[in-house]
């Protein structure tokens, strides 16, 4: 698993297992084979496609939007948006849509 801690000035495309503990700075684009777990931010928007897996402990600026991927939201994110139904998304109790839980 590749772990990154720095800042991504634009948009990620990730298809592996990563842990982002630092910054995107554009949006993170979860494709087919990747597995994150986020610990930091996006500044956009983090779209998952289907065969991805993203945790979501951190914070998302921007909407989770899922496309066919499997999310777990813990953390923050300002809207979550389920374009395919057959994504299958959990939200944490202690989870804050849109500042709300």
């Amino acid at each position: 698993m590749e772990i990154f801690s720095g800042k991504v000035d634009g948009s990620l495309d990730v298809n592996a297992p990563y842990q982002l503990n630092g910054m995107v700075a554009g949006d993170l684009n979860a494709l087919s084979g990747a597995e994150i777990t986020l610990n930091g931010m996006v500044v956009g928007d983090l779209i998952v496609l289907k065969g991805a897996f993203v945790s979501i402990n951190g914070m998302v600026n921007g909407a989770v939007i899922a496309r066919g991927g499997d999310v777990e939201i813990y953390g923050h994110c300002a809207r979550l948006i389920i374009e395919d139904d057959s994504s299958n998304v959990t939200v944490s109790p202690d989870a804050f849509i849109g500042g709300e839980r």
